[in-house]
């Protein structure tokens, strides 16, 4: 169920991203965790695999700040055994204090890093939350024409994976058994899963993939306490069947998208086009065309959301133009007033002062800076090149 979650493009793999940067090491804690409540360990091994779980599903959070499953479920877990009677409230309390610890031995070195050889504990938080909430009503107050037709998909995307059969199936299946330690543990994790989706509020596919650690745990809680599992069978077959087509609908598909393409070309005329030691600007996002080309940044926020929260007024972005040592390229892959950010030509005068349009491949125009000269590469069939 991991694989075929984690490989289907419903659920946004193709990509990197937050989710399967830090779900893996969820699952993993999550099964160290098991692995010392449910089976009889010597005292000293039992302590090591409790620690070093709460160290792995610490992890979650640390990616991504909403990916706090991984704990909620290892303290419920504990906490059921002695609710339930399996366990004396001393040996319940001995093992979250030992969670605890591995929870807190990431944060702790993090935070001392920080405050010795860093920007400081104040810039930390602000990162991790003050600029999420700062980002959130930026984007409430903007357009939210595609964030509703990304949160009109993304329940689509999750039956299409697989994923909302799965989860339908266990509910039923395990609808009887909620006072069982790891039911309970997996539905209040699997809650916060779904919270943490619906508080996301770009609602992009990789969202989905928060939900896999809940989605498996799911599945094991009923095989394992569940004699008849048909549905599950069934469901299980349906998210495998849906990654097989996915995957030979990708190999043997339709040619790329128009906008891989355009990726491609532009990165390929940029890797031929540049001098070691450039630095490009592409608005307002793409990032991944300046790692791919090998362009280091020119400006300090790769992304839009970034730019919109942190250089509303785009200040930072006409200095950096307007600087000698402002970005030897810069990609217009979006028109630099897009989502109303340059209303008084700011950033368009500083860049027609400050650069020449040398080429436009596959309709996005690239600049260089004025006073520097490349060897131009043909643009790649199917462009135009502007003098």
């Amino acid at each position: 169920v991991a694989m075929a979650l984690a490989t289907n493009r419903a659920t946004g793999p193709q990509e990197i991203n937050a989710e399967l940067i830090g779900v893996p090491f969820i699952v993993a804690g999550i099964a160290l965790g098991l692995d010392a409540v449910r089976r009889e360990h010597p005292p000293a091994r039992q302590r090591l695999l409790l620690v070093a779980a709460g160290l792995l599903v610490t992890v979650g959070p640390m990616v991504k700040q909403n990916l706090v499953d991984g704990i909620a479920f290892l303290v419920v877990l504990v906490a059921a055994q002695a609710w339930c009677g399996r366990w004396g409230i001393r040996r319940a309390v001995s093992s979250l204090g030992l969670l605890s610890v591995g929870v807190a031995v990431l944060p702790v070195l993090v935070a001392i890093w920080f405050v010795v050889d860093g920007p400081g504990l104040a810039v930390v938080w602000h990162t991790l939350f003050g600029f999420r909430v700062q980002a959130g009503q930026v984007i409430s107050d903007g357009s939210l024409v595609a964030v509703g037709e990304r949160m009109r998909k993304l329940p689509l995307l999750a039956l299409s994976s697989g994923l909302v059969t799965v989860l339908l199936a266990g509910a039923w299946l395990l609808r009887r058994r909620l006072s069982h330690p790891v039911v309970l543990a997996t539905g209040v994790a699997l809650t916060i899963e779904l919270v943490g989706v619906a508080l996301g509020g770009s609602y992009w596919a990789h969202y989905l993939i928060a939900l896999i650690p809940g989605a498996v745990l799911v599945v094991a809680a009923t095989a394992a306490v569940v004699k008849r599992g048909v549905p599950m069978l069934l469901a299980v077959a349906f998210a495998l069947t849906s990654t097989l087509v996915d995957t030979a609908g990708a190999v043997v598909g339709p040619a790329p998208a128009e906008q891989d393409l355009r990726d491609r070309a532009v990165t390929s005329w940029l890797q031929d086009a540049h001098l070691p030691g450039d630095t490009g600007l592409v608005t307002y996002g793409q990032a991944q065309v300046l790692e791919a080309s090998g362009l280091r940044p020119g400006y300090a926020f790769l992304w839009s959301l970034p730019a919109r929260t942190l250089d509303p007024d785009l200040h930072r972005l006409a200095r950096d133009l307007h600087a000698p040592s402002g970005p030897d390229w810069v990609v217009v892959w979006l028109p630099v007033d897009t989502w109303g950010l340059d209303p008084h030509g700011l950033v368009a005068g500083e860049l027609t002062r400050h650069y020449r349009q040398v080429a436009t491949v596959c309709g996005v125009p690239i600049w260089l800076k004025s006073g520097e000269y490349r060897t131009l590469p043909p643009v790649p069939a199917g462009c135009t090149v502007t003098p």
